[in-house]
Formats: C-alpha cells, structure tokens, sequence
C-alpha cells in the first residue's frame, strides 16, 4: 500500500515534467506547432478581394468606413434571448424611411444576411468579432437537422428548412473566406463538419430540390404521349408546380474548394460544372433558373415567362472558373454597365431587353467582385472601365442627407417610400468598391 502511494506521488511529479520537456522539444522542432495557424494554408483555389489590397485593413478601420458605419448603426440590432448568458447581435431584415422621415427598422432576422454579415467580418473584420459571429450562428440558426432561415428578436424560429444544402454552402463559402485570410485548424474543423453534413446530398443519386414554383407550361416538360384525355382549353391552368433545383445555389467555388480538402467532392464538383455549363449556349445571355431533378431538362425561368433575374447569372459567372465563362454572357453585362452604369433586376432571357425598372443592386456589387477575383494586386482593377462604371451606377441608389443616420445607405423606391434592405448593403459592403 505505501509503495503505491510512492509510486502515485512519483508519477505525479515525473508526468508533468515529461509533458513540459516533449512541448519544448516539440517546439524547438515544430515551431509554432501549438498555434491554431500551424499546419495549414489557404487553399489554391482562393479569391483575391480588394480587401486583399496590401494596408487597405489598416488604412481604412471601421470608423473610417462610412457604409460600414451607417450599417452598423441602422441594421445591427440586440438580439432579446431569455436562455442565453451570451448576448448576441444581427442584422435585421430592412429599414424603411417613411414620408415623414421615420425609421422604422423590419425586425425579423434572415439567415442569408447574416451569412453575408459573416463573409464581410472574415474579409474587413476583426477576429473575434468573427469568432462571436459564429457562436450566434451555431446558437441561433445551426440545427442538427434543419437550418432556421429566418428568426425574430427572441430567437424564435419564424421559418426553416429541412433541406439544408443550400445554405450549408453559403455557410461553407463564409467559413471558406475565413479560412483563406486567417488559415486554422479550428476553422478546417469547422469547415470539414459542413461538408459531412451536405455530403449526403451530393453523394445521392438524384440532388434534393431546393426551389418550388409555378412554371409556365411552355417551359414544362410534358408527357410525350399521343394518348391525351380530352382537355377544355379555358380550364387549362397556365401553370404547373414544380420542384427544381436552382442553378445558382450550386456554388461550384464552394464544391471545388471541398474537392481540395477531400477528394471524395471531386465527382459532384466536376458533375455540376458540367451540368451548368452545358446549360447555355454560346448565342445566349442568361444561364436558365434551374434543373429539374432528373437533370435532364433545364428551366429556362420561374413563374414568369421570359423573365429571367439578373442576380441568378452573376452568381453563376461569379463561381465559374475564368475558362469555362460564356464569353457572351460577360459580353452583355460589361456592355450594359459601360453603356448604362446599370444592370436591372430582370430582363427578357429571349430579347435581353430589361422587364424591370429597378437597378439590381447585388448584382452590380457581386459582378464587380468577378472583375476584382482574377487580379493579384489592386494595380490590376484600379483603372477598369467596368468598375469605375460600377461605382458611378451604385452611387446614384445611396441616400445622400448628411444629416440622416441613413446617409450613403443603398435604397430602392417603392410608392414614394424608400426601402433600404440590407442584402443591398451587404453585397456592396463584400464588394469593397464604395467604402
């Protein structure tokens, strides 16, 4: 029994001191082993950003940053949690200012704005205001089976989704962005825990739809048979339900990037870039909505005929590698913003004619992301027509009262109202090109 004794003291001392003398000689070996850092890098595959000017973080702090700054003043808000010891902040939905100058604040919180709130702190934010981000994402948002799309103030589950892919890239592609400024294995984990969560979906046979709409029937494919029953053609609904899967939720940065951490993603990244490839013609503009889910019939619109959102193509072009562009497609849309300073929402997919008065904001922003990702310091973007056009059309939509907590805040008209959302602000604010 007391040799027992002895022995337990002995190891206590002698234990301690073996892991203090392997740390040191592991150091000395590895050094740096012990940092989050040590062992990883960016992947080859990495976006260049302005943010990624050499001095821009240091040059421009966030007090200096006046979209930055009006954002944070009008769109982040408390979040009120009666189960929670962490406080927690989010980007509310929108901010309207009335006729009589009143700011009334839309107090429900999207997933997708605060995902690109995430993505925006990984490039222009500090760390820790990142790592408080993702506890709010994985508090708030994250379940083990379901994303939660869309919360109030209370954290109370307003809408969710059991179809998680879509927003697992989106949250993959923010984590992504992190990784890349800041490699660690922390962030690895994190990344390589999402992956194993879409996989399932991407290893199935078929991709689950994400989309459902009404479909004009001239884009529906119907039966091919002869044997049709007899039909009264004023009973006819002009529309049939469809489950889709949309285009430009495919983010192909995102399924490469994976592809490079696991070879496993090689397979479904190389399948739908050919999928989305192939699915334009080099004669056409607009890449189609979606796909139906035997992948054999692509839709070329949702619910109205011929009309065909602008943002659904620059997501596409902005996720595509510079040899698999449709040159056509570039073509147009450098074309209407050297022309006009303008891209509309949504345009005629036959005629390319706009079916929209209103400016696409985020597809201006995000289309001026494209033309920055391929350059390798800002000498090479700093003169481009395109993005000096870019930034001449966006200023136009900012408020400009500079007595207004709103001033230099993006907006959209709409009955003699002026409704400032924050998905607006967020993708020029990821953008980089008005500070």
């Amino acid at each position: 029994m007391l040799q027992n004794k002895q022995i337990s003291k002995i190891l206590k001392i002698i234990v301690p001191v073996i892991l203090i003398l392997a740390a040191i000689i592991l150091l000395f070996i590895y050094p740096g082993f012990l940092l989050d850092s040590y062992g990883v890098e960016p992947l080859a595959n990495r976006y260049y950003s302005i943010w990624d000017a050499k001095g821009i973080i240091e040059k421009l702090k966030p007090v200096d940053r006046e979209v930055e700054q009006a954002f944070r003043e009008n769109f982040i808000v408390d979040f009120d949690l009666q189960d929670s010891k962490k406080s927690f902040q989010g980007i509310v939905t929108s901010v309207e200012l009335a006729k009589n100058d009143e700011i009334i604040q839309e107090t429900t919180f999207n997933l997708t704005d605060q995902l690109l709130w995430g993505k925006y702190l990984a490039l222009a934010g500090e760390p820790k205001e990142f790592k408080v981000w993702q506890d709010m994402i994985a508090k708030l948002y994250l379940n083990d089976q379901t994303w939660a799309t869309q919360i109030n103030r209370n954290g109370e589950i307003l809408a969710q989704t059991e179809i998680t892919w879509t927003y697992d890239l989106q949250y993959a592609d923010v984590l992504l962005t992190a990784y890349n400024r800041n490699p660690g294995r922390s962030l690895k984990q994190h990344l390589e825990q999402i992956m194993e969560r879409a996989w399932p979906y991407f290893s199935a046979d078929k991709l689950t739809p994400n989309y459902q709409s009404e479909i004009e029937r001239i884009f529906y494919p119907e039966t091919s048979s002869t044997d049709k029953p007899t039909e009264n053609p004023e009973l006819i609904n002009p529309y049939q339900d469809a489950n889709i899967i949309r285009l430009s939720d495919i983010n192909l940065y995102v399924l490469e990037s994976f592809s490079l951490i696991d070879q496993k993603w090689q397979q479904p990244y190389e399948h739908w870039s050919k999928l989305i490839i192939d699915s334009i013609d080099s004669e056409s503009v607009f890449y189609p909505f979606g796909i139906m889910p035997d992948e054999q019939n692509y839709v070329p619109t949702m619910e109205t005929a011929f009309a065909t959102e602008t943002l659904d193509t620059i997501k596409i072009v902005y996720q595509l590698k510079s040899k698999q562009q449709n040159s056509n497609t570039e073509g147009f849309v450098n074309r209407q913003l050297i022309q006009t300073n303008n891209l509309y929402k949504t345009y005629n997919i036959v005629t390319g004619q706009n079916m929209s008065e209103q400016t696409d904001i985020q597809a201006m922003a995000l289309f001026a992301d494209h033309v920055v990702k391929y350059s390798s310091d800002s000498n090479e973007y700093t003169n481009s027509e395109v993005l000096a056009s870019i930034s001449a059309g966006l200023s136009t939509k900012q408020y400009k009262e500079k007595l207004s907590p709103l001033n230099k805040l993006f907006y959209e008209s709409i009955d003699a109202k002026r409704l400032f959302n924050a998905t607006d602000q967020l993708y020029v604010l990821i953008s980089g090109i008005i500070k």
